[in-house]
């Protein structure tokens, strides 16, 4: 394992020790085998994660003000769906971000950080999509406890398979799979069953019938910017369009 480093100093792609993955089509100005002394140090130098890390954490600062005030707001709402809005807000907007920007500040210091702080990354991901499917599932199921404890067994089983196919499975394609299936079931259900109540004639008298479509289409908007936002991530869209600029 390299020894850290305290001088700032850049390397590309082609320099980085055997542990480190390299962005697709990213060559240069990477940062390796730093102490975290001089990660914190480049919070405030210009490297091909200084977007990453201030994107994650000054989001993450803006929703911890924000969710202060939203439950300051609503404290007197009930005392069940408060505790479970709170999880909710903490886990998915402020913890959530906050994992994810220290680790694209921290994993470059050594093989064994490099490890702990992705796992931190894609465990608080998980955290965040099983909090806010609580919350969804909460809403769309609120008057149907049977339907509630099936849902909510059903993310958790999801949640678990996915830990053991990233832990123990060497398939890429079925560790994929597995978080996708859990990413789109503990999603999409709530929104399409309280879609289905809305839409259907037969069920006017039901209490989700009540639900705004202002509402509705918020919710919506929310799903298909999540949906968005994954496949150009995972497409690598804006490196494939202007390779030559991100490599500089």
């Amino acid at each position: 394992e390299e020894q850290c480093t305290e001088t700032f100093e850049l390397v590309l792609q082609a320099q980085l020790p055997p542990w480190f993955t390299p962005y697709p089509f990213v060559l240069t100005s990477y940062r390796s085998g730093f102490s975290y002394r001089l990660c914190l140090a480049s919070l405030f130098r210009l490297h091909n994660e200084t977007l990453n890390v201030w994107s994650e954490l000054a989001p993450a600062v803006c929703f911890a003000v924000w969710t202060a005030r939203f439950l300051e707001e609503h404290r007197d709402a009930d005392t069940e769906d408060r505790c479970l809005v709170t999880a909710g807000l903490i886990v998915s907007c402020v913890l959530r971000p906050l994992c994810s920007g220290l680790a694209h500040l921290f994993h470059v210091t050594s093989a064994s950080g490099y490890i702990l702080w992705w796992s931190v990354d894609y465990v608080s991901i998980c955290l965040a999509i099983l909090a806010t499917s609580l919350v969804s599932g909460r809403f769309a199921f609120y008057c149907l406890e049977p339907l509630q404890i099936l849902f909510f067994t059903s993310i958790g089983g999801l949640l678990s398979s996915s830990m053991v196919a990233v832990l123990a499975v060497s398939s890429p394609v079925l560790r994929s799979a597995s978080f996708a299936l859990f990413v789109l079931f503990s999603n999409g259900v709530p929104f399409l069953y309280t879609l289905g109540i809305k839409l259907s004639p037969s069920s006017r008298y039901h209490a989700g019938a009540d639900v705004p479509w202002r509402y509705i289409n918020l919710w919506a908007l929310s799903l298909g910017t999540f949906a968005l936002g994954l496949g150009v991530k995972s497409s690598s869209l804006p490196e494939r369009l202007v390779r030559r600029r991100w490599s500089d």
